[in-house]
């Protein structure tokens, strides 16, 4: 059909019929899109634009939802956990009533007394996932958790310090301590190797050119004592104590730090384990050697046998090596750092500077530091939380060098007195994951303070045999019947705290990691001392 085109001049009127085709059978009819105006066009295109927008809000809205009914979930089967836990606990009361129930999640969740469930030595990685968790909280709330408001306080005591610095071990025969690691698999067997050679040698006292000659001398036989030295820890009295229960031939003169050439310390934490090899079964016969400068290097494991995942290594390729026997003591981080301010910074001079200030330039000099080398060696004496930079085997970066001066972190650095908490994970999490693991191997993790009170005699004797505490020699100063000396000046009580008095809590939350291994590994020292009666597992003991 043909009709007359309709104009806009148009001023008749008609009335048009449209007569479809039949429709084909099998086949739906379909709408010309031609024959829609353009505006309808837009109309069906906004609304299926805003369909579609309906549809992916709603899909965000069910995704946060079910997010937030997840998280929900665990907080009330934590919280159902920690309830159970706190009506068991011997420290419920004093739990319940600090009220913070953010630290709930720290306090070991042992099981009741008289339960019929064996002792299991938890791993070094279950050992690794608790401290860690304990570290992923913020710093200003870890302050709140190890009680630091008020001196003497224990907070909610995540490592039950308050019972065992008393001599009490708080849990029964039946308990599992997810913190606490078992010793290294062989430290029974190479301690009492090493008792067992000092006894000889003592009584032999010949020198070390003739011991070398002696048909019976087998290097394979030997141990030789790792003094895992920070600096301003008691490094001093632990060097002569061993002078007092060593032949004087076995310990290295200059700080229990052995020579290499004409260098009085020669580093002996930058040597490789051929190196270390040659020099102790060859030209020097020490028993003892000491490493302060530089990162704990962890590949000395495998001469005793083990690794980083606790577990043994073998020593295969290096056959005719003596073993070693690894000690280390810890220190209140704070009071380290204002101890090696005062040892080190203040020379008496006008120009001396500030706590803050001397800590900065050294810190500013850590990029120019080497292992091995001299360059900027005692600059790491000013780091923050030391102890995970030296036990990840300097894995742990300085904010300095880790951030661009002009970002936010860097200009905060140099705003603040002490450098702020760097809580970035990629930065600190691996290090000290490989700092906790490095720990749990030492065979002997010992608090400075205890060193020279019983606790400490008794470790001491336990693991080395040693029964001599009072020094000998006039390179000493201080009080040398008990063991507490220094090289120079006077023994000195560095206390941080009434040091800085406000400023003081810039500076442990700078050192947050460092007081987490702090108080677990004093927790773990006096816990294997006065727990032996309980616990069941002969490698804690």
């Amino acid at each position: 059909h043909t009709y007359p085109p309709l104009t806009p001049n148009a001023t008749h009127s008609m009335v048009v019929f449209h007569i479809s085709p039949p429709r084909k059978k099998g086949k739906a009819s379909i709408s010309n899109p031609l024959s829609l105006s353009h505006n309808e066009k837009a109309r069906r295109r906004t609304h299926s634009q805003q369909r579609l927008v309906v549809i992916m809000l709603a899909l965000v809205v069910f995704f946060v939802l079910f997010h937030l009914w997840l998280g929900a979930a665990r907080q009330i089967n934590d919280a159902q956990a920690d309830e159970a836990h706190l009506r068991t606990s011997k420290n419920s009361r004093d739990e319940a009533e600090f009220g913070d129930p953010s630290s709930q999640m720290y306090s070991a969740r042992f099981p009741l007394v008289g339960s019929s469930q064996k002792f299991v030595s938890p791993s070094p990685t279950e050992v690794v996932r608790y401290l860690v968790q304990l570290a992923q909280r913020k710093p200003a709330e870890l302050w709140h958790v190890f009680g630091m408001e008020t001196s003497g306080s224990f907070g909610h005591d995540p490592f039950q310090l308050q019972s065992l610095e008393k001599g009490e071990c708080p849990w029964s025969s039946h308990t599992k301590v997810e913190w606490l690691p078992p010793r290294p698999l062989n430290t029974a067997s190479i301690s009492a190797a090493y008792k067992a050679n000092m006894d000889k040698w003592n009584k032999l006292g010949l020198s070390r050119a003739a011991r070398q000659k002696m048909s019976e001398f087998n290097p394979e036989e030997e141990v030789i004592l790792w003094y895992e030295h920070i600096s301003k820890t008691g490094g001093t009295t632990f060097c002569g104590l061993a002078q007092s229960n060593m032949d004087t031939m076995l310990v290295p003169r200059y700080h229990c730090m052995p020579k290499k050439g004409e260098l009085m310390d020669g580093r002996v934490g930058s040597w490789s384990n051929e190196e270390m090899i040659e020099y102790l079964t060859t030209d020097h016969r020490y028993n003892i050697v000491a490493n302060e400068w530089d990162p704990f290097p962890r590949d000395k494991l495998v001469l005793s046998g083990r690794n980083l995942q606790g577990t043994t290594q073998s020593n295969s390729f290096l056959q005719g090596s003596p073993r070693l026997l690894f000690v280390t003591t810890l220190r209140d981080p704070a009071d380290r750092l204002l101890s090696s301010y005062t040892f080190f910074g203040v020379t008496g001079k006008d120009d001396d500077p500030e706590f803050g200030q001397w800590m900065k330039n050294n810190l500013g000099r850590v990029k120019n530091y080497k292992v091995g080398s001299k360059a900027a060696f005692r600059s790491n004496i000013a780091r923050v939380n030391h102890s995970v930079w030296r036990f990840s085997g300097g894995e742990l970066l300085h904010l300095a060098a880790a951030e661009n001066k002009e970002s936010e972190p860097g200009r905060a650095v140099r705003a603040s007195q002490f450098p702020p908490p760097v809580t970035d994970e990629k930065l600190w999490k691996a290090p000290f994951e490989d700092a906790v693991r490095a720990l749990t191997q030492q065979d002997l993790v010992l608090p400075m303070d205890a060193m020279t009170e019983d606790e400490g005699k008794a470790a001491m004797q336990q693991l080395l045999g040693w029964t001599q505490f009072g020094i000998k020699g006039r390179r000493y100063a201080g009080d040398k019947e008990s063991g507490h000396v220094v090289t120079k000046g006077e023994v000195k009580n560095s206390n941080a705290r009434e040091y800085l008095g406000d400023e003081y809590r810039a500076l442990w939350e700078a050192n947050w990691l460092d007081y987490v291994l702090f108080y677990w590994s004093r927790a773990v020292f006096f816990a294997r001392l006065h727990c032996n009666d309980v616990i069941d597992d002969e490698t804690l003991r």
